[in-house]
């Protein structure tokens, strides 16, 4: 997944990178997608994105009913969604720190636009 330099913090994501928008945060499996292609799949400069990714089974292990879907998008086959709560309040902000924990940084801020 994309997260924003707003949301990267000592060359870490920040729980702010996982925010649900319309039901999930946005993330693109890699079974379709190369970190490359994520970084560069924005209508915003590209160098003002890391690129950020988690296992699943690992987002599975924070809690039983956290899930990754596959939500395919006409212009992303790719596109995925991990169902974190929209509502504001502790379960949204714990679900989102263990999120920012177990991701790892596959393209840094300060990596070339290829």
């Amino acid at each position: 997944m994309r997260a924003h330099k707003t949301n990267i913090r000592d060359g870490l994501p920040t729980p702010g990178a996982f925010s649900p928008h319309d039901g999930s945060t946005s993330v693109d499996w890699q079974k379709y997608s190369t970190a490359t292609a994520t970084r560069k799949r924005t209508t915003n400069p590209p160098e003002n994105y890391a690129v950020v990714t988690v296992n699943v089974g690992d987002v599975r292990a924070i809690e039983n009913w956290l899930d990754v879907k596959h939500e395919p998008l006409d212009d992303n086959q790719a596109h995925s969604g991990i169902n974190v709560p929209e509502e504001d309040g502790p379960e949204k902000t714990r679900i989102r720190l263990e999120l920012s924990r177990i991701a790892d940084v596959v393209i840094t801020l300060e990596s070339p636009v290829d």
